[in-house]
């Protein structure tokens, strides 16, 4: 006698057969082995044995709780017979069909964040003299020539740089970008459908595939999703140039109940802005106050005891006579303190300074920062995170300061390099190092060191 029972489950997950199996009542005869045929490649049974034929052979004993794992992704009927074979010889076969529901799987999706590149020619700007007397002078947007004249005048490039609210910026032609999207069904057996929504695009905003749906998003399918490494947003003419975010959703669909699976994902667009331009601003004599905002400017102090203030980009700034102070700013700024006991700070970005004439005090900021003392006892002044620089020159009584209590007399390590220079460290947690010229027999020689506080001084014995 053998019985079976109609067996069903869903996608990837085991499936419960019921077989039973016995010799009638009354007969000498046994079951000897009971035999699955049909069973798919990929498939498999928690027990009995594959044959090399790809039928499994179960012993009656492993009837109760037998599981059929079907093929991974497989939908569909697995029609499987079932053969009883007695020891006499004797053959029974049942069909049982196994029926896997199809599920839907999420499908893989992954994003990389969008930068838009702005380069921004220079506009025409004005000549702005600021004549006699104690000036107060505000350039335009554009790439000003301003010349402060004589007087204690007080400069700034720009509206923006003044402190004023700035008008927004505005792409000034379409502009298009690239979006990095990747998205792909995880069940490959053609049971599944897939399909792309962006959300949030801005207002005149468009995409190269798809079609826009009434709420500004866009849906991508079929072809398109193959040209997906095609994709880009076009942004229109007078954008606004503020950072935004998409929403990006891959959904696949079960063809066969409909069912589905989604998964998201944000991809956010920022813009990154170049200026090919800034303004030159010439201070005059007088005690002058120069603030350049954005831009690659120039700033001459001229004479008087000046304050230059670059700004963002990529900046020359020339204090002249007079003890001037200078900060470059954010960009790979040109620092010159010209004559005078000037103040030199080069921010951020990898700066070249040179102190010139005077007692200068020098703060490269952060940045790999290439430093030039000049004639005169100079102080150069290094934090934590300043990066690595190099001090083109150095003489008895000027001073390397290391300001703040990640500083210790114990840490400190000066390297000959056996090229003519030495380089100073302090080991981790400080991320500075300070690399010198020198003609010593001896470096180690050379220098001492004492503690100020939470600075620590290294100073030079002789001119190195």
């Amino acid at each position: 006698m053998l019985a079976v029972a109609h067996a069903s489950g869903r996608e990837d997950e085991g499936i419960v057969l019921v077989i039973a199996a016995a010799m009638p009542t009354g007969t000498s005869d046994t079951l000897q082995t009971i035999t699955l045929s049909g069973i798919p490649d990929g498939a498999f049974l928690n027990a009995g044995t594959e044959n090399a034929d790809g039928s499994w052979s179960i012993s009656v004993d492993q009837l109760t709780g037998l599981i059929l794992t079907p093929p991974a992704d497989y939908s569909g009927v697995i029609n499987i017979n079932v053969t009883a074979t007695s020891v006499a010889g004797i053959s029974v076969t049942q069909a049982l069909d196994a029926t896997v529901i199809a599920v839907t799987d999420q499908p893989s999706l992954t994003v990389s964040d969008a930068v838009v590149d702005v380069v921004l020619a220079p506009d025409e700007g004005e000549e702005i003299e600021g004549g006699k007397g104690d000036d107060e002078i505000v350039g335009t947007d554009g790439s000003d020539e301003i010349d402060g004249g004589k007087g204690d005048d007080i400069i700034f490039g720009s509206a923006e740089a003044a402190g004023e609210d700035p008008e927004p910026e505005v792409l000034d032609e379409p502009q298009a970008v690239s979006l990095d999207i990747n998205a792909a069904l995880t069940d490959v057996d053609g049971s599944e459908t897939l399909s792309l929504e962006i959300s949030g695009v801005p207002t005149g905003a468009s995409l190269n595939l798809g079609l826009p749906g009434e709420d500004g998003s866009w849906l991508l399918a079929g072809a398109n999703l193959s040209s997906l490494d095609t994709l880009e947003l076009t942004l229109p003419d007078g954008f606004v140039r503020e950072d935004f975010s998409l929403s990006v959703k891959a959904t696949s669909v079960e063809l066969e109940s409909g069912e589905m699976s989604t998964i998201d994902a944000a991809l956010n667009v920022s813009f990154e802005t170049t200026e090919t331009q800034g303004d030159v601003i010439f201070g005059g004599k007088g005690d002058d106050q120069i603030f350049a905002g954005a831009g690659d400017d120039v700033l001459d102090g001229g004479h008087g005891d000046d304050y230059l203030s670059g700004g963002a980009g990529d900046d020359t700034l020339i204090g002249d006579k007079g003890d001037d102070e200078l900060s470059g700013g954010a960009g790979a700024d040109e620092l010159g303190g010209g004559k005078g006991d000037d103040i030199i700070g080069g921010g951020a970005g990898d700066d070249v300074i040179d102190g010139d004439a005077g007692d200068d005090i020098i703060d490269g900021g952060t940045g790999d920062d290439v430093l030039r003392g000049g004639s005169g006892d100079d102080t150069f002044v290094f934090k934590a995170g300043d990066g690595n620089d190099f001090i083109l020159d150095l003489s008895e009584k000027e001073e390397l300061r290391f300001d703040g209590p990640e500083f210790s007399q114990e840490d400190l390590t000066v390297t000959d390099n056996g090229d003519h220079t030495a380089t100073l460290t302090f080991g981790q947690g400080t991320d500075v190092s300070v690399t010198i010229n020198h003609d010593a027999d001896d470096i180690g020689d050379s220098y001492s060191v004492t503690q100020d506080g939470d600075s620590i001084v290294v100073s030079f014995d002789d001119d190195l």
